[in-house]
């Protein structure tokens, strides 16, 4: 009789219990897909979402259709997956990926380009924390995600923060390969007004400032540790950026600039990045340069091309002093050989530059002191409005030094800078 009641008591336990079970069923049984929407950060689980990207691609069609609703259904949650499918080896699950990604951006334009709601893209917020909330700033964010590669790109960046170098890396990349093959058949060709016409043209439609931007962008950011910087492609800053920096998106595209090159290590990349600071007039990069010259580690060739930032965009008040540092700087920053080889025919020095940009700085054309110009214009680039003037090389030291002792007489004549 004591087994029978224990068991009958067991039984009635059970029995209470049980409506109560089946109630918090969803509580205790294993998460599904259904239940597990989205995770604490918002995003749809991973195994859930990767699952139906890789269902784009089944073999029938209600199966991808029935996938791709469900990834709509998810949305943005889902965001991480559908952009790494926008760049999947299958046409079908890429090219539905992009479709479900554009119809995500498509419905948010109207709204988003009026000022009236935020973009949901997670690279939105630290675009518009660079370059400010503008009805410019919105405009050229909304053409940078129109298309579906930059979208997913900076998708993609934003998502994964630490992997952000990997996508800029990848996009110099394939940048460098649309660019080299857009300008191979100007190589080897006779610099003339035909060239001068037709090379800018086919870099401005091969990355347009749109583009630019959107490297720029991804490019912000400093490298990981032990991760060396890149490089870039050679025609990278040119036509298409020289439009950006001149035209209605110009306080963005500098302001992407001056951030991009703060956070340049590669040695050609931050020459290339100089430059086109001169090239283009970017003013707003004279403190990048002013660091650079205040830097004892930089390099002679990079000192010299800071130094001519400062003499053309710096303020007389800071760059004076700064300048006359550098007044016995014998560096040589770079030499003229002759075509057969041989002794340099002229050469470049630290000093020269330094005291040509104090002339220039206090308003004096520095050719009258006895130095040469040399002015840069590019063949594929537009002549910008403003040809930036060099320092040209000294073939003998006595012209040098009568240049520099010409130019410090009159410059040691004036008001010192508090």
């Amino acid at each position: 009789m004591k087994a029978i009641a224990s068991t009958a008591s067991v039984f009635l336990l059970v029995v209470l219990i049980q409506p109560f079970s089946r109630a918090d069923d969803a509580k205790t049984r294993p998460p599904t897909s259904a239940d597990n929407a989205k995770q604490s950060d918002g995003r749809a689980p991973a195994s859930d979402a990767t699952v139906l990207v890789q269902q784009l691609g089944s073999a029938t069609a209600v199966q991808r259709d029935a996938a791709e609703k469900q990834l709509k259904a998810l949305g943005r949650a889902a965001l991480y997956e559908i952009v790494a499918g926008v760049s999947s080896t299958d046409s079908e699950v890429a090219a539905r990926c992009a479709k479900i990604a554009r119809e995500f951006r498509g419905t948010e334009a109207p709204t988003f380009l009026a000022g009236k709601k935020e973009s949901e893209s997670p690279a939105w917020k630290p675009f518009k924390d660079l370059v400010g909330d503008s009805a410019q700033s919105r405009k050229l964010f909304a053409e940078i995600m129109s298309q579906d590669d930059r979208a997913a790109e900076l998708d993609k960046a934003e998502l994964k923060p630490e992997k952000a170098h990997e996508v800029y890396i990848a996009v110099l990349s394939s940048t460098k390969e649309a660019l080299d093959q857009t300008m191979k058949r100007f190589m080897g060709r006779p610099v003339g007004d035909d060239l001068s016409r037709l090379a800018p043209e086919a870099l401005r439609k091969a990355l347009p400032a749109v583009d630019v931007a959107a490297v720029l962008f991804l490019g912000r950011r400093a490298f990981p540790k032990g991760v060396p910087d890149a490089e870039l492609p050679h025609w990278l800053l040119s036509q298409g950026f020289g439009d950006g920096v001149d035209g209605p998106m110009s306080p963005q595209m500098r302001k992407l600039f001056t951030v991009w090159l703060e956070n340049r290590q590669n040695p050609k990349a931050v020459s290339q990045g100089l430059s086109a600071t001169l090239t283009f007039g970017v003013k707003e990069a004279a403190p990048i340069a002013r660091r650079m010259a205040q830097d004892k580690l930089t390099a002679p060739a990079t000192l010299g091309q800071a130094l001519l930032i400062l003499g053309h965009h710096g303020a007389k008040e800071i760059d004076l002093a700064i300048l006359r540092e550098f007044r016995n700087d014998e560096r040589q920053t770079r030499t003229i050989l002759p075509a057969g080889g041989g002794k340099p025919r002229g050469s470049y020095q630290i000093r020269d530059t330094a005291a040509a940009m104090a002339l220039l700085l206090n308003g004096e054309d520095f050719e009258k002191y006895g130095f040469g110009a040399d002015t840069y214009t590019y063949w594929h680039i537009e002549k910008p409005k403003e040809p930036y003037r060099s320092v040209s090389s000294f073939e003998a030291d006595e012209a040098r030094d009568a240049a520099l002792k010409k130019a410090w007489e009159w410059l040691d004549q004036q008001p010192k800078s508090k």
